[in-house]
């Protein structure tokens, strides 16, 4: 391995504490909208049904799902404290744009731009590898993954600074104060991270061409790690921002109650990530997926049904907390499989689940909006679980499937001492 200059005071546990925290604020970042759009149509300041709200909310996830591959290039070739400083510093920019946007497109572009905080895990992911050996691995990317907390953050104090930057309600316009907040944060984030951390490459990264980097996407199981994470990750985000809504609008709760409810179902996620990488080093990451999978598919189903407020509040916080220990366990693998291409492969495994982030509130504002049709059922609030719950149930059939394959010798054999779900 290569490093820069260092400081004898610089150790991976000082890397992780640095890695974690950036990523925490950059997760915070990721989340506003879920809370600032659903308060701007409460105030009605804006007009937008539930497909502008389902477009908006996905907006700054496609940013930071398609940047994940190039931001994990770019850490295998420069190592992660110039490009995780970088991706903050932009994101500061992107998040100081919002508060001059004045429409729909206008929240769109800025969207857009602040967006690449989510390519922040891409960085951490590769820069905490780097640092660990195989053994402590999954333990130290289960703990960096607890910046999911961030969505805590975001749900449980931005509604209630929206309050008091709006005055309740009679200063509206203050709500473009939140953005400045957030840029401001994220810019001392970004120079604390500088200050804290030395530069370190893997192995021979940086002198790889880009189609050395590259060679490992040809294979299918980094494919099969991205649909399971599409669900676990991109479900997750996905929830993180709707859930506020779907609290307001099926339950008649005020938009800090959500945002606390809403927290609650981030938050364990968040916490208990570090657990999912302890079990996957013990146990294999194999077992805990199936009982991942199993678990959301179980847990979505009754989802689909009416619940009253505590049942559904119970049964939607277990299941984050169950995506926390999937998202661990995926990313148990890669820095085994690909030591040299973390960067690379955990890129673009955070990609397709980003993507999932992406894609799914589209398709839930898209199943809310066909509720005003009678003629369509699956429009109904429940309709976002009735996906994932499909979803669930088509990532557990394809790892079992796979699995049987590698069992009965018909497909690359698994390296020995590992387990791969």
């Amino acid at each position: 391995m290569t490093t820069s200059s260092s400081s004898a005071a610089v150790t991976p546990r000082r890397i992780l504490v640095a890695n974690t925290v950036a990523f925490t604020m950059c997760f915070a970042v990721w989340m506003m909208y879920g809370a600032l759009i659903k308060s701007l149509v409460e105030s009605g300041q804006y007009d937008w049904d539930g497909s502008d709200i389902g477009l908006l909310l996905a907006t700054p996830i496609l940013t930071g799902s398609l940047l994940r591959l190039p931001v994990g290039v770019l850490t295998d070739r420069f190592g992660g404290r110039p490009v995780f400083t970088g991706v903050l510093l932009v994101t500061a920019a992107g998040v100081l744009s919002v508060s001059q946007a004045d429409s729909l497109a206008g929240f769109l572009a800025a969207g857009l731009f602040f967006g690449i905080a989510g390519a922040s895990f891409a960085v951490g992911v590769a820069f905490t590898s780097v640092w660990f050996d195989k053994k402590k691995q999954g333990t130290a990317l289960g703990v960096f993954g607890m910046g999911n907390a961030g969505a805590s953050v975001t749900l449980l104090g931005a509604p209630s600074l929206l309050g008091w930057l709006t005055d309740g309600g009679a200063n509206p316009e203050g709500w473009r104060t939140l953005p400045l907040v957030y840029a401001a944060l994220t810019t001392l984030t970004a120079l604390g991270f500088w200050l804290s951390t030395e530069n370190k490459l893997a192995g021979e990264s940086a002198k790889k061409t880009i189609g050395e980097r590259l060679s490992a996407l040809k294979r299918l199981q980094v494919w099969r790690f991205g649909m399971y994470y599409f669900l676990v990750f991109g479900g997750f985000v996905a929830l993180s921002g709707w859930l506020v809504s779907y609290y307001v609008d099926v339950y008649g709760l005020s938009l800090p109650t959500a945002g606390t409810l809403a927290a609650l179902f981030a938050l364990p996620s968040a916490i208990i990530r570090a657990a999912g990488g302890v079990l996957s080093d013990k146990y294999g990451a194999r077992a805990v997926m199936y009982a991942v999978l199993g678990s959301c598919v179980f847990g979505f189903t009754a989802l689909c049904v009416p619940l009253g407020l505590l049942p559904f509040a119970i049964v939607v916080t277990a299941l984050g907390a169950v995506m926390g220990i999937g998202m661990a366990a995926v990313y148990k693998h890669i820095p085994s499989y690909f030591p040299d291409e973390v960067g690379v492969v955990g890129g673009i495994v955070g990609v397709v689940g980003g993507l999932g982030g992406f894609v799914c509130p589209i398709v839930f504002g898209a199943m809310l909006s066909a509720s005003k049709s009678p003629s369509l059922p699956v429009g109904n609030p429940q309709g976002c679980f009735l996906f994932l719950a499909v979803l669930s149930g088509v990532a557990l059939t394809w790892m079992h499937f796979a699995i049987r394959r590698m069992e009965l010798g018909r497909a690359t054999p698994v390296p020995k001492g590992i387990a791969i779900p």
